[in-house]
């Protein structure tokens, strides 16, 4: 087997939300291997240059581009199992295997709060399932997203829970903290729902500190802190500071940052989502209403005044990070791989 995973994403703004955690835990667990290599734009991340196979096309139109530029690069380096981790599959390609995972399908959810190149996207990644040998879901609950909406195509299917992220040698940000606060972490789309993390902070009267791409120049509301896009070092360390971590997102395909959250010892208030109640359990407060700052501020002073509450919410969380580790998804990758050669 000569195994191509596509990293083109941790060169596009992806790098920076949960496709890019997700695609970098994959290459990295790869890492080394003889048989394996990464597609990329050049110049290649200098981290996975040795196994770098370039692609020979522009970095615009990727999914339509790659029915063009794929097949014969394949055939060229002998590749014989793809696997792509954020693009949609080129069609059918003689002699290669193809592996997709698929993330979440938020822009078919909320259609209106995207772009027309983000469903346009969507779609072709979803219409590319038929031509998967095999199709890899973050969580149960994207995989029921998709069965219930006739999207599944028949394709065998494997969930596969991605690894977390190992935070060590922990720096505060360049910024000036407050002594409490709350954390957000998240892109600035609507889905995220940060106007109501904002509410229910506020109405608790802790600030809040939003962490994540997207807002450089836009100024904060009263009693909330912009921090930007940080390193892991800096955003571990305010994880491990919070009182609480918000996350009252409308939709997700698995949710990196709750998790987070518990690994540094501090508890997640979230939406009350299917995929949420499958990925965290017990371990984390649930928010009915997620467009309710009332019951945001009530569940954030139910946290906060019982410290019998938070003890108990961050065993049980904990009890669940040993499904996400490094390891254990490398040890589960090799299987999918193997079983497809």
């Amino acid at each position: 087997m000569a195994l191509l995973v596509d990293g083109r994403s941790l060169q596009t703004p992806s790098q920076l939300r949960g496709i890019g955690r997700y695609t970098l835990a994959l290459l990295r667990c790869l890492k080394g291997r003889s048989r394996c290599r990464f597609l990329f734009f050049d110049p290649p991340p200098e981290e996975f240059s040795s196994q770098a196979l370039l692609y020979p096309g522009p970095r615009r139109m990727i999914s339509w581009l790659d029915n063009l530029f794929l097949a014969p690069l394949f055939r060229r380096f002998g590749i014989t199992l793809y696997h792509s981790p954020a693009y949609a599959l080129p069609g059918r390609i003689r002699g290669c295997r193809s592996l997709l995972t698929l993330h979440d399908l938020t822009p078919l959810h909320f259609a209106e709060d995207f772009s027309w190149r983000n469903r346009r996207v969507i779609s072709r990644l979803v219409g590319s399932i038929a031509d998967a040998d095999l199709l890899l879901t973050d969580s149960e609950a994207t995989w029921e997203d998709l069965v219930s909406r006739g999207l599944d195509r028949g394709v065998p299917h494997r969930v596969v829970y991605p690894p977390l992220t190992a935070f060590s040698d922990l720096e505060p940000p360049q910024m000036e903290l407050p002594q409490e606060y709350l954390l957000f972490c998240g892109g600035p789309d609507r889905v995220k729902n940060l106007e109501t993390a904002i509410a229910g902070a506020g109405l608790a009267g802790i600030p809040l500190v939003v962490a994540g791409p997207g807002r450089g120049g836009e100024r904060a509301p009263e009693g909330v802190l912009y921090a930007g896009h940080l390193s892991d070092r800096s955003l571990g360390w305010l994880y491990a500071h919070a009182s609480a971590l918000l996350l009252l997102s409308l939709n997700e395909g698995f949710g990196y940052p709750p998790l987070e959250a518990l690994s540094c010892g501090t508890v997640p208030i979230v939406s009350d989502l299917p995929v949420f109640r499958e990925v965290l359990g017990p371990g984390a407060i649930y928010v009915h209403n997620p467009r309710s700052g009332e019951e945001t501020a009530g569940a954030i002073k139910s946290l906060l005044s019982d410290r019998t509450l938070r003890q108990r919410v961050l065993e049980e969380g904990r009890r669940r990070l040993s499904l996400y580790s490094a390891e254990r998804f490398g040890e589960t990758m090799g299987e999918v791989y193997d079983s497809l050669e």
